[in-house]
């Protein structure tokens, strides 16, 4: 069933119109399509995108899941679609940072070659994703550097794990997806010093450790919530 997924459509290889793109917009699950289209009061009419803007993008990535990343990249390819400077610029690092997650963490970890050469060969030249963060997606170490990022993003959260500061695919997700706004050196220093330490007290430091577990709480039941004091 995963082979039916949208992102395969986005993934797909050649370029494709407008049409192509509103078709595929309208197969994502309901609460992406109302980030992306206009609201729409009046019977009949056409469905219209909005301006993608920054907090936009980071609303669609935060459902941290497959369908998100193919709005992401269906985004990236459409020329049709109007995305305002600060969008173009950090969308490809939006990305680039859920790509490493797939590659260390899901079952395309099996052909992250196959799949940086596809992205390589047929989406990223005819897209913006090289417009900014060039050294992620055309230099000639990117494929090592982003399998370098992705097998350190699959420690951290292991080491997360053993933390019990993720218990959850929920809180996986928020995780991941918080962790790209705090000080993600700081953050898996602490963590690190946390995997060694026995009761380690977590510092005030800024956007560190505990100020993403209590991004993270804010989005979890009560009964889920993680001490942001002693780990």
């Amino acid at each position: 069933m995963y082979f039916n997924h949208p992102i395969w459509v986005a993934l797909a290889a050649g370029e494709f119109d407008s049409q192509y793109w509103m078709n595929f917009y309208q197969t994502l699950p309901i609460d992406i399509q109302k980030l992306i289209f206009k609201k729409n009061y009046e019977t009949g009419q056409p469905l219209v995108l909005k301006t993608i803007r920054l907090p936009t993008i980071t609303s669609i990535l935060k459902f941290w899941n497959d369908d998100a990343f193919a709005c992401l990249i269906a985004l990236s390819r459409d020329n049709s679609v109007s995305i305002d400077f600060f969008a173009k610029e950090d969308l490809p690092y939006f990305v680039h940072k859920y790509l490493q997650y797939l590659f260390e963490m899901s079952f395309l970890s099996h052909v992250t070659k196959e799949l940086w050469e596809h992205l390589q060969r047929f989406i990223i030249p005819n897209s913006i994703l090289s417009s900014s963060h060039q050294d992620l997606w055309i230099d000639s170490d990117s494929y090592q550097k982003t399998m370098t990022y992705s097998r350190a993003m699959g420690v951290n959260y292991l080491k997360a794990e053993d933390l019990f500061i993720i218990n959850s695919k929920r809180s996986g997700d928020l995780f991941l997806y918080w962790k790209l706004f705090g000080d993600i050196k700081r953050i898996n220093q602490e963590l690190t010093e946390a995997f060694h330490s026995k009761n380690y007290r977590l510092p005030d430091s800024d956007k560190g450790l505990k100020w993403l577990i209590k991004q993270m709480n804010k989005h979890l039941p009560q009964s889920e919530h993680i001490n942001t004091t002693e780990i």
